[in-house]
């Protein structure tokens, strides 16, 4: 779902034309994972996905992870748009602590992603066992995060980050934000 989903948002923002650009400078993987129609229930390798994002990233971005970032707050608005009557009715704790099952949804082989503190001042997202997460997916998850949580009415401070990544020698990718309700201001 993840990789439809990247490769339909990048086709709409930047056109036909560009995504061939980015296909034509991917890897083989990506290429022939992109080469027959994507199916939105069919699990792809992780190779090409992250390929994919990195080659849309170098193409089109600053080399930042800021596009990255971008696609994945576009990405969580589209996921969520069908879903957003029943996610009011839980409270914003209960759903970051049900975090574990959207990753699942997401991804195979990739991990497990755990919620460690749902606290307004202290929510730590923390996926493990998954040293291939490349830095612009984590980017990719951030922005994902953040547009999440705004979509169940919450408000994620500025300071939201990724704090420790494997990718930079963490343990782990663990994901840190403040948040307020829509309806209190932040602090």
């Amino acid at each position: 779902m993840a990789f439809l989903g990247l490769f339909r948002a990048v086709k709409r923002e930047f056109g036909e034309a560009r995504l061939a650009q980015v296909l034509d400078r991917a890897s083989d993987t990506t290429r022939l994972m992109s080469s027959e129609r994507i199916r939105h229930f069919r699990w792809y390798p992780y190779a090409g996905f992250s390929g994919f994002l990195d080659c849309v990233e170098s193409t089109f971005g600053q080399g930042d992870g800021s596009l990255s970032r971008e696609l994945g707050k576009e990405a969580a608005a589209r996921d969520l748009e069908d879903h957003l009557d029943k996610l009011a009715e839980a409270s914003p704790e209960d759903l970051i602590k049900a975090s574990a099952m959207v990753w699942d949804g997401y991804y195979r082989n990739a991990g497990y992603m755990h919620a460690i503190s749902w606290a307004p001042e202290e929510t730590v997202l923390r996926i493990s066992e998954f040293s291939e997460m490349t830095p612009n997916h984590c980017k990719l998850m951030e922005g994902w995060m953040i547009a999440a949580m705004d979509a169940i009415g919450i408000i994620v401070h500025d300071d939201a980050r990724e704090r420790e990544c494997m990718s930079r020698g963490g343990r782990w990718h663990e994901f840190w934000c403040r948040w307020s309700p829509k309806d209190a201001a932040p602090t």
